[in-house]
């Protein structure tokens, strides 16, 4: 789990985060989840980078774009081998289920 997210199974990833099938434990809404990669979130570019990411997609509401739907930089991960992760920086973004966009 990740904060208030069940993670379901792996999306996909690139070059600084991991994309993973999450639900909201209290409404069962399914989500991407695009969880930072641990050894990205000390680097400041990184960092930098992810929290800009956050302000531009705060900013964007279109039906045509997918939306983020909350984010936080101090995210608690729990893995499913029991491992804990403080301060874990991650968006929660709508749902596109058609697959990878490269595909089309």
């Amino acid at each position: 789990t990740i904060d208030q997210y069940q993670i379901l199974r792996d999306l996909g990833s690139g070059a600084f985060s991991q994309v993973k099938l999450g639900k909201h434990i209290e409404t069962g809404d399914l989500v991407a989840l695009k969880i930072i990669k641990d050894d990205d979130s000390q680097n400041g570019n990184t960092a930098e980078t992810f929290k800009t990411e956050i302000e531009i997609m705060s900013d964007i509401n279109h039906p045509n774009i997918i939306n983020m739907l909350s984010s936080t930089d101090d995210g608690t991960l729990k893995e499913a081998n029991g491992d804990v992760k403080e301060n874990v920086f991650y968006l929660a973004l709508e749902l596109a289920s058609g697959g990878e966009l490269f595909d089309f």
